[in-house]
Parts: C-alpha cells; sequence; structure tokens
C-alpha cells in the first residue's frame, strides 16, 4: 500500500484515494483540515474511489487520474490537485443519486440560506467566496444537494475554486484569505483555492433549509444592478438545467423539486457593481 494514499470525509459523502503522488498527498493536506482528511480505513465503505497513478511504468510521465474502470483524464503532477478537486466533483455528479443535486453554491447566515445555481464561467464560486469572507458560512461553491425526504439542503464543505480573475479580486479585495495552491496552465487557466472559514468547517454536517433561490451572473458591462423575482415556472426550467441528476430521479425528483421551489423565494442577480451586490444580498428577509 503506497504511504501517499489518502481518504476525505466531507459530509455527507468520502472518497478513499489510492493515490502514488507525495506532491498531491502535500498538496491536500494544505487544503483540507486533519478532522476531515487521513489514512483510508480497510473497515470502511467510502461513497467514491479514486485511482492516481503514474501511467504504465513511465516514471516521468503523466498520472492517470479515475475511479475503477471509469478513467477521468491524465494530468501532469503539477496538475494533480485541481484534477483531483475536479475529479471529487465528478464523482458527486455522476455516481450519487440519494440527493437531488445542482450546480450551485449555497452560504448561510441566521435565517438565510442562499442557493445560487449558475452555469461555469457567470461568478458564482467568487460570489460564494465574497459572502463566506463577509461572515456568512459556506455549504459548498459547487453543489446543492437537496436531501428529498427532509427538504433540507445538505452541506458538502470543500475549499472554493477560484480561477483566474476571480483569484485577483479576493486577494484585492481580502488580502488576509486563506488562498492556497496557485496552479497555473490547467485547462481552465490559473486555479487556487480559498480555504472555508472556521464557522463553515464547524457546521460541516448542519444541513439547514434554503430561504432563496438567486441565478446570479456578474458581467463587467453591466450598467446596472439587476435584483428581481422570476416566475416559478422559469425557477423550475433553470433548476432542472443546472441539476445533475433530475433526469435521473423521475418522479421523485420532480416532487422534492416542486417543493422546493414553492418554499423559497426564487431571484435573478445581474450585476458589475460588487459593493452594492454585497449590500443587497445584506439586506435580504
Amino acid at each position: 500500500m503506497s504511504a501517499y494514499n489518502f481518504a476525505i470525509h466531507c459530509q455527507p459523502f468520502s472518497v478513499a484515494v489510492v493515490n502514488s503522488s507525495r506532491y498531491l498527498y502535500q498538496a491536500i493536506q494544505q487544503l483540507y483540515p486533519a478532522t476531515v482528511f487521513g489514512p483510508i480505513n480497510a473497515n470502511l465503505v467510502y461513497d467514491f474511489d479514486l485511482t492516481v497513478k503514474r501511467r504504465w511504468a513511465d516514471l516521468a510521465g503523466e498520472y492517470l487520474v479515475g475511479s475503477a474502470s471509469e478513467h477521468f483524464r491524465m494530468a501532469e503532477q503539477a496538475h494533480l490537485p485541481a484534477i483531483f478537486e475536479w475529479a471529487f466533483n465528478w464523482s458527486v455528479a455522476s455516481f450519487q443519486h440519494y440527493y437531488l443535486a445542482f450546480h450551485a453554491a449555497v452560504v448561510q447566515k441566521g435565517d438565510l440560506t442562499l442557493v445560487l445555481p449558475a452555469e461555469p464561467g457567470s461568478g458564482k464560486s467568487t460570489l460564494s467566496a465574497m459572502l463566506m469572507l463577509q461572515g456568512w458560512r459556506l455549504l459548498s461553491d459547487e453543489s446543492c444537494l437537496l436531501d428529498m425526504n427532509t427538504g433540507m439542503v445538505v452541506p458538502c464543505v470543500r475549499p472554493v475554486s477560484l480561477k483566474n480573475q476571480s483569484l485577483s479580486v479576493i486577494r484585492q479585495r481580502y488580502p488576509e484569505a486563506a488562498l492556497r495552491l496557485q496552479i497555473d496552465n490547467t485547462i481552465k487557466g490559473t486555479v487556487g483555492y480559498l480555504l472555508p472559514s472556521e464557522a463553515s468547517w464547524q457546521g460541516y454536517d448542519v444541513p439547514c433549509y434554503a430561504s432563496h433561490i438567486i441565478f446570479p451572473q456578474y458581467c463587467s458591462t453591466q450598467p446596472n444592478t439587476v435584483f428581481e423575482p422570476i416566475a416559478a415556472e422559469q425557477g423550475i426550467l433553470r433548476l432542472i438545467q443546472n441539476s445533475f441528476n433530475y433526469s435521473v430521479l423521475g418522479a421523485e425528483g420532480f416532487t422534492a423539486l416542486s417543493r422546493l421551489v414553492r418554499s423559497v423565494k426564487l431571484m435573478q442577480l445581474q450585476y458589475a457593481d460588487t459593493d452594492e451586490m454585497l449590500s443587497l444580498m445584506e439586506q435580504l428577509k
């Protein structure tokens, strides 16, 4: 067994990683606290398994990253932390169907829980990072997991993935932010990770009911901030478009989605003025 194998227990999922890269092992230690990072326990059943190993016998070549017989990607060693995070996302999106899952960030403060579904490039992760640094609890910057039995949103706390200009924005606005592992020249450009706040880790297993679903879109040329309600029908369609597994869950997924939409305020947000956007979020009721 490799000395660099490891497991991560992020509620509600755990992943066991059979890994031959010392670099990846040490990098992931920087991103996850000891409370969730540790050795693989042979007596436990893990939700997901990943393998990170050299291709054939090429000791200087790329690493193969996959799950069982499912190949995810080949990667050079310098890119492995980013590939690992993407593979973890891929596992959640592809292999679990207990929760109705959306591509969305989730943050919570007091009685407010904001679900922020959005397409890649919308600024979703940057928005959730800013809100966390303003005192909101991060549940996820990637996946909103809806428990179809209780109707509650279940956290899956992990480092916030930031890319390209977003890294500069966070550094400039929050100089003390805990940014780690800048990785250059990936297929998504430059990638770095913001560590979750202490409150976010402390609440890593505390679910909550959504109060708002807000569809955000950052655009630097947006002349005026648009923050307005949208119809339930439009909200349902946009949530379906952002769901990882709605089509798999059938009637059960439809029932859960309908119940969610009836229980929240549905909004859309288009903005260029970050200060105004943050002020609007703090004024929500």
